[in-house]
């Protein structure tokens, strides 16, 4: 595991890159790798992660979480063990109970009422994990359409429309979206110099 310091954030696209003083060049993070937050990240956050190198040789964050954040799912896990504490009786006052010299009907009352008191605890336990388990096998298809609506590019240049021709600077490139396929699709490009996505800022796809 490596850690650093979220270093840039851009909330609208959900990525961004960590500093990490092990680690020469930032880490590129994708909002993918954080699922399960509580909340969104921002700037300044401390970072833990498991490091990849991408096929285009840039490293990349993977199975992220944000140092003294729990998930939500795991917040959800723990709740409902201690509700079941609460209400489960103390060691001390069954015994107390047993030791009280009721009537032969009033104990048959208040076996009675403890009888209908468990059912009624274990029937609420029954329910607690079942939505517990229903929550957390839908949570991940939530999480993965939010990825989708991130991961969505912008501009999605035509393949058709170009071929990979031996071009590898934005000197050689003719529009942002031939620069966009080059970037994506054809080897040995050196388009995207900072390493965000967007190829040949200055000349064809700027700010």
């Amino acid at each position: 595991m490596a850690k650093g310091v979220l270093k840039r954030w851009n909330d609208d696209q959900g990525f961004g890159f960590i500093q990490a003083d092990a680690i020469r060049e930032d880490v590129f993070v994708h909002i993918s790798a954080l699922g399960g937050l509580s909340r969104r990240p921002i700037v300044g956050d401390t970072v833990i992660f498991n490091l990849e190198t991408d096929s285009q040789g840039r490293k990349r964050a993977v199975n992220a979480t944000i140092e003294g954040m729990k998930s939500v799912f795991s917040a959800r896990e723990i709740e409902t063990p201690a509700l079941a504490l609460q209400r489960k009786p103390s060691a001390h006052q069954r015994t107390n109970s047993r030791q009280k010299p009721y009537s032969s009907h009033a104990s048959r009352w208040s076996n009675g009422l403890i009888g209908l008191a468990l059912a009624v605890g274990a029937l609420f336990a029954g329910y607690q994990v079942y939505s517990r388990t229903v929550l957390n096998s839908s949570a991940p298809a939530v999480i993965e359409e939010g990825v989708e609506s991130i991961e969505a590019p912008s501009r999605q240049p035509a393949v058709s429309q170009f071929q990979c021709e031996g071009k590898t600077r934005c000197s050689q490139m003719n529009s942002c979206d031939e620069a966009m396929f080059y970037l994506n699709h054809c080897p040995g490009s050196v388009t995207d110099g900072d390493g965000d996505g967007r190829p040949c800022e200055d000349q064809w796809c700027g700010h």
